[in-house]
């Protein structure tokens, strides 16, 4: 064989094994910086109104089982078009601002495109910044991965993390890096880590000053990941 045409073999295999392992470090860098970017603007749209009607049930009957179930139950619980009087917030579908969805989509936006997103749309935007986060697919189990989901949307991410750390008994960091993922995955009662970190979380919401206004809503909404049968690790808390 020429040494030429050699060359570009070697080239091209070297090219082959590198670019896919490239690919997803790129994608990986990428999808972090918008996560980044929209968690500053999240901060920034504060609750002004009472939440919306809260749902009859205190918790679904079944524990979700993939990540379109958290998504959808997730969902339920972050309402539909709200048109904000506050010009800092401005209008939200589904608790997604015009701010954040001209991060997300790179595109221009107005009310009218926060009006008239799709369920498609919306859901897309959760999956790629909830469940596509560094470390939240690491989480085998779905009904835990459903719970973190759930109090990443409500809290953000240093709350939703801390209240799983602070049950492991692991560094408060507020990462979901590795070491913590780990630990999660090595629990034998998922059930009872649900429980004990939705009870963490609480703790956490109580001291706020919001907690008078929102603290119902934000219990049921817990109750909605909680498992079927509860251990009573806080009793009082959850029905």
């Amino acid at each position: 064989m020429p040494p030429g045409i050699l060359l570009i073999g070697l080239v091209a295999a070297g090219l082959y094994l590198a670019v896919p392992p490239l690919y997803a470090t790129y994608k990986e860098t990428v999808i972090s910086m918008l996560i980044n970017q929209i968690d500053k603007e999240r901060l920034k749209v504060k609750p002004l109104a009472p939440p919306p009607v809260l749902p009859s049930a205190p918790r679904s009957a079944e524990t979700v089982a993939s990540d379109d179930e958290i998504l959808s139950r997730v969902l339920k619980w972050e309402g539909g078009y709200v048109d904000s009087a506050d010009p800092a917030v401005g209008p939200t579908n589904a608790g997604i601002s015009i701010a954040q969805w001209q991060t997300y989509s790179g595109k221009p936006a107005d009310a009218d495109t926060i009006k008239n997103l799709t369920r498609s749309q919306i859901m897309d935007f959760y999956r790629d910044y909830f469940l596509q986060r560094p470390g939240v697919q690491g989480i085998r189990n779905p009904a835990v991965r459903g719970a973190y989901v759930n109090m990443l949307a409500m809290s953000g991410q240093v709350r939703a993390t801390r209240a799983f750390q602070t049950v492991l008994k692991v560094m408060l960091d507020g990462m979901l890096g590795p070491s913590t993922v780990a630990s999660i995955n090595a629990v034998t009662d998922p059930d009872l880590l649900i429980e004990a970190a939705s009870c963490s979380l609480l703790d956490q919401l109580k001291s706020g000053p919001m907690f008078a206004t929102f603290g119902k809503a934000w219990t049921r909404r817990l109750e909605d990941f909680l498992p079927k049968d509860l251990k009573g690790v806080c009793p009082g808390s959850f029905q």
